[in-house]
């Protein structure tokens, strides 16, 4: 019973990882208030049919300020939204790139995508991208935060030790 757990416990903390896996943004990190280009892997896995487009929409707060198209597709931007046209063959994939300016509060950004396909289907995903501190930013103090979490677990492990020693 407790090895069906164990897998169920991993299949459900691995699936959502591979659920958002499917377009890949680089990098994955961009810093609150500047402009950054990001680069965004798109493969198509639909089986026989061609890509044909792919929008891209960034929520209030960032501005997108360009798009590049790969080689052979067109690229448009408005404010929002990005739209590519183009063609793109099944198991193959591209680089479609935006140039946008991120949010000024450090947190996650979430960006909206439809592949759209020769069939009329399209797929809908959602792009995560971390919106860091903006540069200049008050740095994180780690060392101390590590050092305070040592001295603490070693004063719990003594007191332990003596509780233990006085019941002895």
């Amino acid at each position: 019973m407790r090895r069906w757990l164990s897998v169920l416990l991993a299949a459900a903390l691995v699936a959502p990882a591979a659920a958002l896996a499917h377009i890949l943004p680089t990098p994955g990190l961009v810093r609150a208030g500047e402009t950054a280009r990001l680069t965004l892997f798109v493969p198509n896995e639909r089986e026989g049919v061609a890509m044909t487009a792919l929008s891209v929409t960034v929520p209030p707060g960032t501005l997108l300020l360009a798009a590049e198209p790969p080689p052979g597709w067109t690229a448009g931007s408005s404010g929002r939204e990005a739209t590519w046209r183009g063609s793109l063959p099944p198991a193959n994939g591209a680089d479609f790139t935006l140039k946008l300016k991120a949010p000024d509060t450090p947190g996650p950004l979430e960006l909206e995508a439809v592949q759209r396909f020769a069939d009329g289907g399209s797929v809908p995903w959602t792009v995560r991208v971390t919106v860091g501190p903006a540069a200049g930013s008050p740095r994180m103090r780690l060392g101390r935060a590590v050092v305070t979490a040592v001295v603490g677990l070693v004063a719990i492990a003594a007191g332990l030790l003596l509780v233990r020693r006085r019941r002895a």
